[in-house]
């Protein structure tokens, strides 16, 4: 009797876990991303910068309007990315495997192109945002 009873108990804490598990996946996934809790950094001059939870990065063009488009050409080419605003333009990426969206906006200053990304859930992206905004970059010639 005992065996049962302590098998019950296990079974029960196995399906609680793999059910909390299934339940945190299905909200990641279907969730709305609200892009206003992705910040958008002030203002800085030429170069590539780490903030919290992302990276930010801004280039000097002859083009502005041009470089704009170009950039947001080759974002909306990356994989599970869709563009979920106009101004300034916004994408969602989401991970292959959990699905858990980051932000990525570009927009124009004058005669620089800013382009930051950021997560939604956590602290720490572990450089996930910055690959693909170099990646995008140097794509474009920036």
């Amino acid at each position: 009797m005992k065996r049962k009873g302590k098998a019950k108990v296990i079974s029960s804490i196995v399906i609680g876990i793999v059910a909390s598990i299934v339940v945190a996946a299905a909200y990641i996934r279907l969730a709305p991303v609200s892009v206003v809790r992705a910040p958008v950094p002030a203002s800085l001059t030429v170069g590539e910068y780490p903030v919290a939870g992302g990276h930010y990065a801004v280039r000097k063009v002859t083009n502005a309007e041009a470089a704009l488009a170009e950039i947001m050409s080759v974002l909306s080419a990356l994989p599970r990315t869709r563009k979920v605003a106009d101004a300034p333009a916004t994408f969602v990426t989401r991970s292959a495997l959990w699905a858990f969206p980051d932000v990525t906006r570009v927009w124009i200053e004058g005669d620089t192109v800013h382009i930051a990304g950021h997560l939604i859930y956590g602290k720490s992206d572990l450089g996930v945002n910055k690959a693909p905004i170099t990646a995008v970059l140097a794509r474009v010639g920036l």
